[in-house]
């Protein structure tokens, strides 16, 4: 399974990996939205862990633009943002689910539970 985490900040993309390096899957990672769109294209991840906070647009606009184009079936969002309107914003996108930085053993157990349902 491919999965690409989208995500600004270097030093959480390395706490992701980290974090799912033991499960059967292969991680790629992006940067940037330019960067994401790319990866998203050619690789097809079967999911993608997307924070919404990123420089040139935000990721709830590459949600939506992700799942419309075909390109991803599934996105996590992974983010910072604890105000209400951001997870209405990423569910209307059609985002999955919504996780908060600071509990990314959540995230690790969901991405594990994905992986048994597909």
């Amino acid at each position: 399974m491919n999965l690409l985490i989208v995500e600004d900040n270097p030093r959480m993309r390395q706490m992701l990996q980290e974090l799912l390096k033991a499960l059967p899957i292969s991680v790629n990672c992006a940067a940037d939205a330019h960067d994401a769109v790319e990866k998203a294209q050619s690789i097809q991840p079967e999911l993608v862990l997307m924070d919404i906070l990123l420089p040139e647009r935000d990721g709830i606009e590459l949600t939506r633009q992700f799942l419309d184009e075909g390109w991803v079936d599934h996105v996590y969002i992974v983010t910072e943002c604890k105000e209400q309107r951001f997870r209405h914003a990423a569910s209307a996108a059609g985002a999955e689910r919504y996780f908060l930085k600071d509990n990314l053993i959540e995230v690790r157990n969901a991405v594990s539970d994905f992986l048994l349902g597909s």
